[in-house]
This record gives structure tokens, sequence and C-alpha cells, in this order.
């Protein structure tokens, strides 16, 4: 299991490092319980220094893969991806919702990567508590079980499998981005008829390149399946108002394309900003968790507005080409735009 880039991660209350060997005699403290050794397999007991020694040295080198969790009192449990996803806290920690907050912020990084693959993880039968947070976190049961011995205990166990893909961690995780007037989230079926009526029309198809005037509402729906948020580029979110009302989209192509970049305003909503504001939330938020080396744009040539809001967010006119819309008769000249990480942070 690849490592995340965040060798230390803050949540609302709580901070996970690197385990360390400060961490040993809270280590020995807590993992002396039975109550937590029982419901793991490989934990001995008693457990004793010489046991937090060897598992602080083991994990040295597993910085970005195994986290001490820390809350305003100090350390208070592990979480860790090695081989798979597993936890155990100290027994005052239980009953505070430490499990499922530490694995969502370890999660959350872990599948911030566009190439993690799933995760695994598992849970004695009798572990109600481990089964809920686990649950909580978007595992689902593979249908798959072995038995184990608890080695502090000599009690056997049947370990029932369980496994998180990404597009299901994505999927309850979307991303959102706030902005001072806009909220953008990912575009869902529910958005196909509004904007079948705002995009399908003669002043924002034709500046499209795959959306008809009049654009069929089926259209759209396949058009919002094939942009589904899925945690890597190649996706569209829905511009919204504070109420919810859609106004538009932005959207990345996939990334074997080359990060390209779309957007589109209803026309009730020119002329207010809407697009820059959207457009600069946006892009902040790809060069942050995709780190593109740069961002490509286009816009046809009868369409200036575009090219004076991508001016306005750092990009620089590269070039011109010819470019087909489903809305035009025949090709039309586009101009090409491009922008850098610093070009754009440099406009903010």
């Amino acid at each position: 299991m690849y490592a995340v880039e965040n060798s230390s991660i803050t949540s609302p209350r709580l901070t996970l490092k690197p385990v360390s060997r400060a961490d040993i005699p809270a280590i020995v403290s807590a993992a002396n319980d039975l109550e937590v050794a029982r419901w793991m397999s490989r934990l001995p007991h008693p457990y004793t220094a010489d046991d937090a020694e060897v598992f602080v040295a083991k994990n040295e080198g597993n910085a970005g893969r195994v986290w001490g969790i820390h809350d305003a009192d100090g350390f208070v449990g592990v979480v860790g991806i090695v081989h798979e996803f597993g936890y155990w806290l100290a027994r005052r920690a239980w009953g505070k919702g430490y499990a499922t907050e530490a694995g969502k912020a370890v999660l959350g990084a872990y599948f911030a990567n566009p190439s993690a693959v799933p995760l695994q993880s598992n849970h004695f039968t009798e572990n109600g508590r481990s089964a809920r947070v686990l649950n909580k976190l978007g595992f689902g049961y593979t249908g798959k079980s072995d038995e184990t011995t608890c080695r502090a205990t000599g009690v056997a166990h049947t370990r029932r499998m369980m496994t998180l893909v990404p597009e299901q961690w994505h999927a309850l995780n979307p991303l959102i981005i706030e902005t001072l007037r806009l909220t953008l989230r990912p575009v869902i079926q529910a958005d196909a008829e509004v904007l079948s009526a705002i995009a399908g029309v003669q002043e924002v198809a034709p500046m499209l390149m795959s959306i008809r005037a009049p654009w069929a509402i089926e259209d759209a729906r396949r058009w919002i399946e094939q942009s589904r948020w899925r945690g890597r580029p190649g996706f569209r979110l829905a511009i919204t108002l504070k109420d919810g009302t859609v106004i538009g989209t932005v959207g990345i192509g996939p990334a074997a394309r080359g990060i390209s970049t779309m957007y589109f305003i209803g026309t009730a909503h020119w002329g207010q900003g809407y697009a820059t504001e959207a457009m600069q939330a946006f892009l902040g938020a790809v060069f942050k968790r995709f780190a593109p080396e740069c961002v490509i744009a286009d816009h046809f040539d009868d369409n200036p507005a575009s090219g004076r809001v991508l001016r306005k967010l750092g990009f620089e006119k590269t070039g011109e080409d010819v470019a087909g819309s489903a809305a035009r008769l025949e090709p039309a000249p586009v101009s090409l735009y491009r922008v850098n990480r610093s070009q754009f942070e440099a406009q903010l």
C-alpha cells in the first residue's frame, strides 16, 4: 500500500502523526488492557514496553501509512493502511466517535490519490462496534470470512472481510467547493432538466463542443453520467447559488487527454461575475488535489467573454485552431489557452 503525502493529518478533534518512542508509555498503557487486546488477532497480553519498542521500530519507515491518534490529552490509539485498513483505540477513547473521525481523515488522504486502489479490512463477528465504524466509513462486506485466534485470549473467532473501493468512497464524500456566493458540487441526474434548459439554447450551446440546441433531457442524463465525480480527472460540478439554484457547470477532462477545463453559465446569470468566481475556486481545487503541470482551455472566437474570464484567471493564449460544436453547422475558429499553477496563483 502506498504512503499518503501527509505524514501528519489533523481533523476537528484529533491529530494523527507517526508513532515515535515518546508514545511508548501510552501505547503500553492502552494496549495492555485486555478489553482492547481481545478484539485484535495479533496483540499479545500482557503487552510490555519491549512489545511497544518493537512496534515503534517496525513502523519508523511507515510514515504516511501508520499514525498515532492523539486528542487534546495525548495518545489514544493507532490507525493504519499498511496492508489493509485497521485501527485500535485506548478504552478511554471509546464511544467518542474517534475511530470514525480518524478513519475518515486517513481514508480521505488515501483516496485523494486518483490512482488509489481498493482497501480491505475486517472485524471479528462479535465486534459490533468495529462493524458500525467500518460501515460508516463506506466499507462493504465481500461475502468472505476466515477463522483466526486472538493471541491475547486464545479464543477462536470468525473474521468478516470488507472492502472499500474508490468510487464508493467518493460517492459518500463528494467534492464540495464553497465561494462567497456559490456552491460547486457534483452533477447529479436530478440536474438534467435544468441543465438541458439553460445549456440547450442558441446563446450557450454553440459555445460548447457536445451540447445541441435544443438539448434533450435524455442526452443531458447521458452527459451527466459520463462526467460523474469519481475522484479523478474527468468530471463536472454543478454551479449553484446558495439557495441551490443550478446556474451552470464547470469541469475538467480525463488526465489521459491532458487536463482541460470548461464551464458554462445560463443566460439569466450572465454579467454578474459568477463564471470567474466559480472557475477561480474550481481551478484552485484542481491544482491542489491533482497537481497538474498546467490546465488548458479554449473558446470559440465569437465568444470573447470566455476569453476575458480565462485571462482574468491567468491563462495565456497559446495559439489558434478550428473546432466543431454539436450546435453548429460547421467548424469555427477557436483560441487556445494555457495556465500553470504559478500563473494562476499570481492572479489570486
